[in-house]
Parts: C-alpha cells; structure tokens; sequence
C-alpha cells in the first residue's frame, strides 16, 4: 500500500542542540535535557548502539569533542588537543569510528568511538570543511566546504 511502519521499539526522538545544552524532543513534545552547561555545541550525532550522543563544543580558547552514554550519564571528553573548530562530525556505525571536519585545521580525522587511534583522513585539497556524512555501505564520506570555492567533497572513508 505504499507505507512503511517502523518496527523497532524505541520511541522516534529528535535531538538538537542550541549551543548551551543538548535536548532530545519525542513526537509528544515532551522534552528532555541531555547535556548541559555547554559554550557552543555545534555537531552532533547519535549511535544506537551504545546509545551514545556525540557532539563538539567549539569555542575560541578550546574546543572539544564529548560523548554522554544513556548507560552512565556521564560526559566524556574524547578529543580536546589540536582540535580547533570542529565542526561537522558523523559517527560510522559498521565500523565503529567518528568522523569529523575541524574547519579551523582544514582536516578531516577519524578515531574510534572511544577516541583511540586518532588520526588524520585529509589535511589537502580543503578551505573550511563544514558538515561531514557517511554512507559506510559504499564506503564513501561527503562533505561540505565553504571556503572560497564552496563544494561538496567526496572521499573513500580511509581518506
């Protein structure tokens, strides 16, 4: 008949950010504070595994990429040195990694979800790396870039 029904048992919810806080929203409207006290969360993603959020907290002293797990409740810092304005981040849920932009480095890195193995994809080719996706199926990364000639980049996710 044309519709899809989803079959899982968690609740649709959409999370957000407005710099100061993380919040989750379900489809009543009641709404929930995840994270809080923060200076200007930027991304943001989810894995549903873990049930993990994920975000970076970007500021002109430090920023940080953090992660708060459902299980503990507890704010983790997983990358704090060298990064400079995250800006972007997706989480690759076959592979276990977290991929994100730092437009401020003009990189894209990767690490594992617990912030092991940090290393740098691409440090060439870009001007302000913003928004990152990833399609792990085919193995490929899309980014946004807003420097002075804006595009999408592509890239296999090992760079």
């Amino acid at each position: 008949n044309g519709s899809c029904k989803a079959d899982s048992l968690e609740h649709p919810k959409l999370i957000f950010s407005n710099r100061y806080y993380v919040r989750e929203v379900d489809m009543n409207g009641s709404m929930n504070i995840l994270a809080h006290n923060l200076s200007n969360a930027v991304a943001l993603d989810f894995d549903w595994e873990t049930k993990c959020y994920y975000w970076s907290d970007v500021t002109s002293v430090i920023s940080s990429i953090k992660r708060m797990c459902l299980s503990s409740n507890k704010t983790e810092v997983l990358h704090k040195s060298t990064l400079k304005n995250p800006d972007g981040l997706a989480i690759d849920w076959v592979a276990r990694n977290l991929y994100w932009c730092d437009k401020g480095l003009d990189t894209i890195e990767i690490s594992k979800l617990d912030g092991r193995y940090r290393k740098v994809l691409i440090n060439q080719n870009l001007q302000e790396p913003r928004a990152i996706v990833l399609d792990p199926y085919r193995k490929n990364m899309y980014w946004t870039d807003w420097g002075d000639q804006p595009h999408i980049g592509k890239a296999g996710m090992d760079g």
